[in-house]
């Protein structure tokens, strides 16, 4: 009796050290992709913080040129961010989940 248990030990014991790096491998793929993901939008959120800031100092220099003053155009550039960031306070609720159900999806599929 105990040498036809030793094979199906062995076995039961292989399959759970596959069924272990199986797992192992999809997680570490999952968190590389996920990884990759952040970095690669966190590179696009840079280039485009750089570039909305480019484009508000020229906004603001243009406005102030077109009011004939040295600071309203900076002021009109601040109100309009404000109302943006108000807007985004109003909101929040809303894009918080739409962005947690991406990130959920992200982290799941595959």
């Amino acid at each position: 009796m105990g040498k036809d248990i030793n094979p199906l030990l062995d076995q039961i014991e292989t399959f759970a050290k596959s069924s272990f790096e199986i797992v192992k491998l999809k997680t570490i793929a999952k968190v590389s992709f996920f990884t990759s993901t952040l970095i690669v939008y966190s590179m696009l959120a840079i280039i485009l913080f750089l570039g909305v800031f480019i484009a508000s100092i020229g906004a603001s220099l243009w406005l102030n040129q077109w009011l004939h003053s040295g600071f309203l155009g900076f002021f009109c550039v601040a109100g309009a961010y404000v109302a943006v960031a108000i807007l985004l306070r109003l909101f929040f609720p809303l894009i918080t989940s739409h962005i947690a159900n991406f990130l959920v999806r992200k982290i799941t599929s595959q």
